[in-house]
Protein backbone atom coordinates (compact mmCIF):
# COMPACT_ATOMS: atom_id res chain seq x y z
CA UNK A 1 0.00 0.00 0.00
CA UNK A 2 3.06 2.26 0.08
CA UNK A 3 2.60 5.24 -2.45
CA UNK A 4 5.76 6.95 -3.66
CA UNK A 5 5.47 10.51 -4.90
CA UNK A 6 5.72 10.80 -8.49
CA UNK A 7 6.19 14.36 -10.71
CA UNK A 8 2.85 16.33 -10.27
CA UNK A 9 1.83 19.54 -11.78
CA UNK A 10 -0.84 20.11 -9.16
CA UNK A 11 -0.51 23.76 -7.60
CA UNK A 12 -1.74 24.34 -4.01
CA UNK A 13 -3.11 27.08 -2.24
CA UNK A 14 -4.60 27.69 0.86
CA UNK A 15 -6.55 30.36 2.97
CA UNK A 16 -6.28 29.78 6.59
CA UNK A 17 -7.18 31.46 9.73
CA UNK A 18 -5.76 32.37 12.68
CA UNK A 19 -6.91 33.90 15.94
CA UNK A 20 -5.21 36.81 17.54
CA UNK A 21 -4.47 37.30 21.29
CA UNK A 22 -2.61 40.01 23.48
CA UNK A 23 0.74 40.14 25.57
CA UNK A 24 -1.46 38.62 28.39
CA UNK A 25 -2.68 35.65 25.82
CA UNK A 26 -6.77 37.20 26.31
CA UNK A 27 -8.23 36.53 22.53
CA UNK A 28 -8.87 39.67 20.83
CA UNK A 29 -11.33 39.92 17.79
CA UNK A 30 -9.91 40.47 14.80
CA UNK A 31 -12.96 42.74 13.74
CA UNK A 32 -12.01 46.65 13.09
CA UNK A 33 -8.27 45.90 13.30
CA UNK A 34 -7.11 44.11 10.00
CA UNK A 35 -9.67 45.08 7.28
CA UNK A 36 -10.41 43.36 4.08
CA UNK A 37 -13.45 41.09 3.43
CA UNK A 38 -14.49 37.91 1.93
CA UNK A 39 -15.99 40.24 -0.92
CA UNK A 40 -12.67 42.50 -0.71
CA UNK A 41 -9.66 40.69 0.79
CA UNK A 42 -6.81 43.51 1.25
CA UNK A 43 -3.85 42.92 -0.88
CA UNK A 44 -0.63 42.57 1.67
CA UNK A 45 1.53 46.24 0.73
CA UNK A 46 4.51 45.70 -1.29
CA UNK A 47 3.76 41.85 -1.82
CA UNK A 48 2.83 40.10 -5.17
CA UNK A 49 -0.62 40.11 -6.20
CA UNK A 50 -2.72 37.34 -4.65
CA UNK A 51 -1.12 37.55 -0.72
CA UNK A 52 -3.86 38.96 0.78
CA UNK A 53 -5.52 39.55 4.66
CA UNK A 54 -8.91 39.96 5.87
CA UNK A 55 -11.21 39.99 8.77
CA UNK A 56 -13.21 36.77 9.04
CA UNK A 57 -15.71 36.80 12.01
CA UNK A 58 -13.57 37.46 14.60
CA UNK A 59 -10.38 35.74 12.79
CA UNK A 60 -7.69 36.49 10.74
CA UNK A 61 -7.95 35.20 7.28
CA UNK A 62 -4.61 34.96 4.71
CA UNK A 63 -4.56 34.02 0.94
CA UNK A 64 -1.62 32.88 -1.62
CA UNK A 65 -1.70 32.55 -4.62
CA UNK A 66 -1.46 28.97 -6.21
CA UNK A 67 1.87 27.86 -5.65
CA UNK A 68 3.52 25.25 -8.26
CA UNK A 69 6.78 23.82 -6.20
CA UNK A 70 7.00 22.97 -2.00
CA UNK A 71 9.45 25.41 -1.78
CA UNK A 72 7.05 27.89 -3.08
CA UNK A 73 4.11 26.80 -1.04
CA UNK A 74 6.08 27.16 1.88
CA UNK A 75 7.49 30.07 1.59
CA UNK A 76 4.47 32.06 0.48
CA UNK A 77 2.41 30.51 3.81
CA UNK A 78 5.37 32.01 5.88
CA UNK A 79 5.38 35.54 3.99
CA UNK A 80 1.81 35.93 4.29
CA UNK A 81 1.88 35.39 7.46
CA UNK A 82 5.28 37.53 8.67
CA UNK A 83 2.31 40.38 6.61
CA UNK A 84 -0.41 39.17 8.64
CA UNK A 85 2.29 40.07 11.43
CA UNK A 86 3.50 43.23 10.47
CA UNK A 87 -0.34 44.67 10.72
CA UNK A 88 -1.25 42.92 14.20
CA UNK A 89 2.37 43.86 16.10
CA UNK A 90 2.21 47.98 16.29
CA UNK A 91 -1.30 46.79 17.94
CA UNK A 92 0.63 44.61 20.64
CA UNK A 93 -1.05 41.84 19.31
CA UNK A 94 0.13 38.12 18.40
CA UNK A 95 -1.17 35.13 16.53
CA UNK A 96 -2.56 32.55 18.82
CA UNK A 97 -1.96 29.04 17.98
CA UNK A 98 -5.46 27.43 18.78
CA UNK A 99 -8.09 26.32 16.44
CA UNK A 100 -10.70 26.19 18.58
CA UNK A 101 -11.70 28.12 21.05
CA UNK A 102 -14.48 30.16 23.58
CA UNK A 103 -14.05 34.06 22.94
CA UNK A 104 -14.64 36.56 25.85
CA UNK A 105 -18.08 38.13 25.55
CA UNK A 106 -16.32 41.56 25.35
CA UNK A 107 -14.30 40.47 21.99
CA UNK A 108 -17.92 39.50 20.49
CA UNK A 109 -20.26 43.03 20.52
CA UNK A 110 -18.93 43.93 16.72
CA UNK A 111 -22.23 43.89 14.26
CA UNK A 112 -20.41 40.74 12.48
CA UNK A 113 -19.31 38.97 15.36
CA UNK A 114 -21.91 36.66 14.67
CA UNK A 115 -22.44 36.66 10.93
CA UNK A 116 -21.19 33.76 9.18
CA UNK A 117 -21.24 33.74 5.67
CA UNK A 118 -19.38 30.58 4.17
CA UNK A 119 -21.72 28.63 1.80
CA UNK A 120 -22.24 25.38 3.02
CA UNK A 121 -19.46 22.37 1.99
CA UNK A 122 -19.98 19.27 0.82
CA UNK A 123 -19.52 15.97 2.30
CA UNK A 124 -18.03 13.43 -0.09
CA UNK A 125 -18.84 10.17 2.16
CA UNK A 126 -22.33 11.40 2.27
CA UNK A 127 -22.51 12.45 -1.08
CA UNK A 128 -24.35 16.00 0.48
CA UNK A 129 -24.15 19.36 1.71
CA UNK A 130 -23.16 19.61 5.47
CA UNK A 131 -25.77 20.85 7.90
CA UNK A 132 -24.91 24.03 9.21
CA UNK A 133 -23.15 23.07 12.71
CA UNK A 134 -24.28 23.78 15.90
CA UNK A 135 -21.54 24.51 18.86
CA UNK A 136 -21.79 24.08 22.01
CA UNK A 137 -22.37 28.18 23.07
CA UNK A 138 -22.52 31.12 20.78
CA UNK A 139 -19.23 32.20 21.81
CA UNK A 140 -17.46 29.13 20.65
CA UNK A 141 -14.89 29.85 17.34
CA UNK A 142 -13.14 27.78 15.00
CA UNK A 143 -9.92 28.18 12.81
CA UNK A 144 -9.61 26.07 9.74
CA UNK A 145 -6.15 25.70 7.80
CA UNK A 146 -8.61 24.81 4.21
CA UNK A 147 -5.87 23.69 1.35
CA UNK A 148 -6.66 24.63 -2.87
CA UNK A 149 -6.07 22.11 -4.73
CA UNK A 150 -5.93 22.65 -8.60
CA UNK A 151 -5.94 19.27 -9.96
CA UNK A 152 -7.84 17.28 -12.64
CA UNK A 153 -8.47 13.81 -10.32
CA UNK A 154 -12.16 13.16 -9.19
CA UNK A 155 -12.93 16.11 -6.47
CA UNK A 156 -14.87 13.23 -4.51
CA UNK A 157 -11.82 10.33 -4.89
CA UNK A 158 -9.99 13.21 -3.74
CA UNK A 159 -11.35 14.74 -0.72
CA UNK A 160 -11.68 11.15 0.47
CA UNK A 161 -7.92 10.13 -0.56
CA UNK A 162 -6.97 13.78 1.50
CA UNK A 163 -8.79 11.95 4.43
CA UNK A 164 -6.36 9.51 4.34
CA UNK A 165 -3.39 10.57 3.96
CA UNK A 166 -3.93 14.26 5.83
CA UNK A 167 -6.68 14.07 8.10
CA UNK A 168 -5.92 10.43 9.58
CA UNK A 169 -1.80 11.35 10.23
CA UNK A 170 -3.30 15.02 11.24
CA UNK A 171 -4.94 13.06 14.35
CA UNK A 172 -1.77 12.57 15.88
CA UNK A 173 -0.61 16.05 15.03
CA UNK A 174 -2.90 18.48 16.34
CA UNK A 175 -3.11 19.22 19.48
CA UNK A 176 -6.77 21.26 19.13
CA UNK A 177 -7.95 19.38 16.56
CA UNK A 178 -10.46 16.94 18.19
CA UNK A 179 -12.25 19.76 19.83
CA UNK A 180 -12.62 21.46 16.78
CA UNK A 181 -13.52 18.55 14.35
CA UNK A 182 -16.84 17.61 16.50
CA UNK A 183 -18.44 20.90 15.18
CA UNK A 184 -16.17 21.99 12.08
CA UNK A 185 -13.64 20.26 9.45
CA UNK A 186 -15.87 16.82 9.53
CA UNK A 187 -14.40 13.81 7.43
CA UNK A 188 -14.92 14.83 3.47
CA UNK A 189 -15.44 18.22 3.41
CA UNK A 190 -14.39 19.94 0.45
CA UNK A 191 -15.75 23.02 -1.86
CA UNK A 192 -16.23 22.14 -5.55
CA UNK A 193 -14.02 24.48 -7.42
CA UNK A 194 -13.73 24.72 -11.10
CA UNK A 195 -9.50 24.09 -10.53
CA UNK A 196 -10.43 21.30 -8.83
CA UNK A 197 -10.99 21.35 -4.91
CA UNK A 198 -11.17 23.35 -1.59
CA UNK A 199 -9.93 20.47 1.16
CA UNK A 200 -11.45 21.83 4.56
CA UNK A 201 -10.87 19.20 7.28
CA UNK A 202 -7.52 20.19 8.24
CA UNK A 203 -7.68 22.96 11.13
CA UNK A 204 -4.81 25.55 11.30
CA UNK A 205 -1.91 23.74 13.22
CA UNK A 206 -0.05 23.60 9.93
CA UNK A 207 0.38 27.21 9.28
CA UNK A 208 2.54 27.98 12.26
CA UNK A 209 6.02 25.65 11.50
CA UNK A 210 7.87 25.30 8.08
CA UNK A 211 7.53 21.39 8.46
CA UNK A 212 4.42 20.88 9.07
CA UNK A 213 3.67 23.52 6.13
CA UNK A 214 6.25 20.41 3.89
CA UNK A 215 4.34 18.09 5.24
CA UNK A 216 0.63 19.53 4.13
CA UNK A 217 2.71 19.78 0.75
CA UNK A 218 3.74 16.34 0.57
CA UNK A 219 0.82 14.48 1.86
CA UNK A 220 -1.47 16.12 -0.85
CA UNK A 221 0.30 15.24 -3.88
CA UNK A 222 0.06 11.49 -1.99
CA UNK A 223 -3.30 11.53 -2.18
CA UNK A 224 -3.32 12.74 -5.50
CA UNK A 225 -1.14 9.72 -6.37
CA UNK A 226 -3.09 7.19 -4.66
CA UNK A 227 -6.05 8.52 -6.75
CA UNK A 228 -4.39 8.63 -9.80
CA UNK A 229 -3.75 4.98 -9.11
CA UNK A 230 -7.03 4.09 -9.47
CA UNK A 231 -6.94 3.31 -5.14
CA UNK A 232 -10.16 3.26 -3.29
CA UNK A 233 -9.43 4.64 0.45
CA UNK A 234 -11.57 2.13 3.25
CA UNK A 235 -14.92 3.30 4.03
CA UNK A 236 -13.63 2.77 7.85
CA UNK A 237 -11.96 6.27 7.62
CA UNK A 238 -14.27 8.24 8.08
CA UNK A 239 -15.48 7.37 11.34
CA UNK A 240 -11.86 6.53 12.38
CA UNK A 241 -11.17 10.54 12.12
CA UNK A 242 -14.85 11.16 14.10
CA UNK A 243 -13.93 8.56 16.70
CA UNK A 244 -10.35 11.51 17.40
CA UNK A 245 -8.68 7.72 18.94
CA UNK A 246 -5.10 7.52 18.81
CA UNK A 247 -4.71 4.30 18.90
CA UNK A 248 -6.86 3.63 15.51
CA UNK A 249 -5.37 6.42 13.60
CA UNK A 250 -1.93 5.15 14.45
CA UNK A 251 -2.96 1.48 13.30
CA UNK A 252 -4.06 3.59 9.70
CA UNK A 253 -0.78 5.05 9.34
CA UNK A 254 1.25 1.64 10.01
CA UNK A 255 -1.23 -0.04 7.76
CA UNK A 256 -0.46 2.52 4.51
CA UNK A 257 2.36 3.90 5.90
CA UNK A 258 1.19 7.18 6.07
CA UNK A 259 3.20 10.23 6.74
CA UNK A 260 3.13 11.89 10.25
CA UNK A 261 5.19 14.62 11.12
CA UNK A 262 6.04 15.25 14.71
Amino acid sequence: NKIFLKESKMRLGADPEVFLQDLDGKLISALGRIGGSKFEPKQLDNYPKGYTVQEDNVAIEFGIPPAKTQSGFVNSIRKVMQGGLSIVDPQQLRFSNLSAAVFPKEELQHPLAFQFGCEPDFDVWAMKENDKPEPPVPEFRCAGGHVHMETQEDPIKMGRACDLFMAIPSMLMDKHGGERRQFYGKPGAIRFKPYGLEYRVLSNFWVFEKKYIDWVWRTAHRAEQFVKAGHEVPDAVPDIILSNKASLASHMVKEYNLDVCL
